[in-house]
């Protein structure tokens, strides 16, 4: 582990299971140490909620936020 916090899978390691330059990896804590699993592709939890917000009948988000908050009040 270096000062900022890198670690370093070895060679043997990735090329067993698959992790080339550019993958993600996830850390899972478990009682007793961490997993490091390799990131399958839309398991990134950006991509589990992307999407979600349907703006039904408004042209912009804007439009739907000042829907939902109420518009901004002048300076």
């Amino acid at each position: 582990m270096t000062t900022r916090g890198r670690l370093t899978i070895p060679k043997h390691l990735r090329e067993q299971y698959g992790i080339k330059k550019g993958d993600e990896v996830q850390l899972i804590p478990l009682e007793d140490g961490i997993r490091i699993e390799k990131r399958t592709q839309g398991t990134h939890p950006v991509d589990q909620v992307y999407g979600t917000v349907k703006l039904k009948h408004f042209e912009t988000v804007d439009e739907y936020i000042d829907e939902i908050r109420g518009p901004a009040d002048p300076p």
